[in-house]
């Protein structure tokens, strides 16, 4: 008679069901996005709704995307774009979209995990979290300024508890989280120049 299979072997299935499923759906996302120009859009859809119910509808959606795994410096990219003709603007609601989907995410991950008895004893988990009791403010930065999509860290930085919201993740995801908007708000608009009259091969002006 067959042996049944362990408890850890069913853990081990589970989890990599998990994360097919997460592999999948993030790619189900960016490719519709892509194909159904999505992007395209919301770009000229916020463009047409005067001030200031564009930039609330702007915010939203950028809390929305984050939510759903979409990259946010597309949506910092497209901050870019809509308001190129406004840098200062465009900087500031780049950067409060972004923080508002860092946020959204870090809070969701902190009550999925406090739901899920099986995430508190994960062993991978309890020992992340003593080296969190001793360097909070050093893992802290150092997730937040890893090269990964943003939603996926802070999901999974909400999961650690002993990451405090106001103590660690607020003053850290608002100071990384800077230069990524600017960055990304500044690509945009050049993109924005680009569309609008296009460059010249050297780069010193618009095409005749």
């Amino acid at each position: 008679m067959a042996a049944l299979p362990s408890t850890s072997d069913k853990h081990s299935s589970l989890h990599i069901c998990h994360v097919v499923s997460l592999f999948l759906v993030l790619t189900s996302v960016l490719y519709f996005t892509a194909k159904l120009d999505l992007l395209s859009y919301f770009t000229t859809y916020v463009s047409s709704i005067p001030y200031p119910y564009g930039e609330i509808t702007y915010l939203l959606l950028s809390l929305i995307s984050a939510l759903m795994l979409i990259p946010m410096s597309s949506m910092e990219i497209l901050a870019g774009v809509i308001w190129r003709k406004h840098l200062h603007k465009a900087i500031i609601l780049g950067y409060i979209g972004k923080m508002l989907g860092c946020w959204s995410c870090f809070i969701i991950g902190r009550l999925i995990s406090r739901r899920k008895n099986n995430l508190n004893s994960n062993h991978y988990l309890k020992a992340l979290e003593k080296v969190y009791v001793h360097r909070p403010h050093t893992l802290t930065p150092m997730i937040c300024l890893a090269y990964l999509p943003a939603s996926l860290k802070f999901y999974g930085l909400g999961t650690i508890q002993h990451c405090k919201f106001f103590n660690h993740f607020l003053p850290w995801s608002l100071l990384c989280g800077l230069p990524y908007a600017l960055c990304n708000v500044v690509v945009g608009v050049e993109v924005g120049n680009g569309v609008d009259g296009g460059y010249s091969k050297d780069g010193g002006g618009k095409f005749e």
